[in-house]
């Protein structure tokens, strides 16, 4: 590993190489992932074409997305496999995942899915039997491999061209992101991937959170064996995954602290979790000054307006909107029930109104119990907090067998949104470590 002194200037060495005019351009290798991987490093990467570098992207015939793009030099290679064979697998794989949604690792690894991985993996041997190929990246003298390490050919291909990489990823599957990194692995408070847990954790949790560690501990080895072996005969040498995954120079991690959970980094983590947010174009000048002409003229042209009312209080503040309506040469309608509290006609608004199934009397008798039983709730709520010090045990007062009041179905909704169940440990961010 490299001095700590040394592996603190890599993410400065990383924005240089992006900051057009404090760099020269370089010639960069690009090892991109398919699919929806593509689709967040394909703006990083014509970013960097645009800035100058020279950017070369080395994909298979056989692919969903991977493809030519502006200013860029595509190489490809020919696989195995077909189009159709990896509609297949990926069908599979993601029907597992998406309907199964397995909480083991172990469990991943016993079933179908595990075989996409080895379609993923098996293209890189392709790679390096295309010998033209591989005499063409020998011989471009690039300056850096940009890669995703949920492909792990970038990885190979980094270290048979003995290049410097930068992955661009969330994360990787299980622990190789610590141990690549030499960051400590905080068990107690940060969750392992499957298990489901928060950064808040009982005991019991935290039991847990460290046996799906020694799950990937004693599990994850088979997740990459195919390409391990594949790694081992391309490089002529014994290669474990760790090996693979220690040589990365620079981790650009997709996520922020603001949607995951706190955790230790180090120095060559860089967090660029808004990396592929869309940056809206400002607005032009003249724009501002054009929708403040067509919302004047709007408003001087007088119009109808169709006003459908809430009943009670909520109509007392809306009533005087409707005079300013008035007041400015617009034609309001009321829309309202023939039986109501304060809804009247009056003569800056036209009123209408609608037959309904029940009488003023019977109206008025409903809101009076309604005032009273919520005015008796309040009261007991206000007299209990004004409360202070033990209380004596009282006996329950008998209960009427008339069923719940009014003011109870009312109430009862809104009692419920306070009963939410809050994580172990405190609610809020109070238990979370920052």
């Amino acid at each position: 590993m490299a001095p700590a002194i040394l592996t603190g200037f890599l993410p400065l060495c990383m924005c240089l190489l992006l900051t057009p005019g404090f760099a020269e351009a370089g010639k960069l290798l690009v090892v991109p992932m398919d699919g929806s991987h593509w689709f967040t490093m394909r703006p990083v990467v014509e970013k960097l074409a645009h800035r100058g570098h020279e950017v070369v992207l080395v994909i298979p015939e056989v692919s969903w997305y991977l493809g030519s793009s502006f200013n860029l030099t595509v190489k490809t290679y020919s696989t195995s496999y077909t189009l159709e064979n990896l509609n297949s697998e990926f069908q599979k794989f993601s029907d597992f995942h998406w309907k199964a949604q397995p909480r083991s690792l172990l469990l991943m690894l016993m079933s179908s899915s595990n075989k996409a991985f080895d379609y993923f993996f098996s293209h890189c041997k392709s790679l390096f039997e295309d010998t033209k190929l591989v005499k063409y990246l020998k011989e471009s003298s690039f300056d850096a491999v940009f890669l995703d390490p949920f492909d792990m050919c970038g990885l190979i291909v980094a270290k048979y061209l003995s290049l410097p990489s930068v992955v661009f990823t969330r994360g990787v599957f299980c622990h190789y992101l610590e141990e690549s990194t030499q960051c400590p692995m905080a068990l107690s408070y940060v969750p392992r991937d499957f298990s489901g847990f928060s950064d808040v954790m009982t005991f019991g949790q935290r039991l847990w959170n460290h046996i799906r560690h020694l799950e990937e501990r004693l599990f994850c080895h088979y997740l990459f064996k195919n390409v391990v072996e594949i790694a081992s005969e391309i490089l002529q040498t014994t290669v474990t995954a760790s090996d693979l995954f220690s040589q990365i120079s620079i981790w650009l991690l997709r996520r922020d602290f603001v949607l995951n959970y706190p955790k230790p980094v180090m120095p060559n983590m860089v967090f660029i979790g808004g990396i592929n947010c869309y940056e809206g174009k400002p607005l032009s000048k003249v724009l501002p000054g054009l929708l403040l002409c067509l919302w004047v003229g709007r408003w001087a042209e007088a119009g109808k307006v169709l006003v459908v009312p809430m009943e009670g209080s909520h109509w007392l503040s809306m009533r005087e909107a409707v005079r300013e309506l008035h007041a400015r040469g617009h034609q309001a309608v009321v829309l309202s029930p023939e039986v109501n509290m304060h809804i009247k006609a009056e003569d800056f608004f036209t009123m209408k109104t609608y037959a309904i199934p029940y009488t003023q009397d019977e109206f008025d008798y409903i809101m009076t119990g309604f005032r009273l039983n919520l005015g008796g709730v309040c009261a007991a709520a206000a007299g209990g907090r004004r409360r202070s010090g033990p209380s004596r045990p009282r006996s329950p007062a008998p209960r009427r067998s008339m069923g719940p009041s009014a003011a109870e179905q009312a109430a009862a909704p809104v009692a419920g949104l306070g009963q939410r169940k809050s994580p172990p440990g405190g609610s809020g961010t109070a238990g979370r470590r920052t």
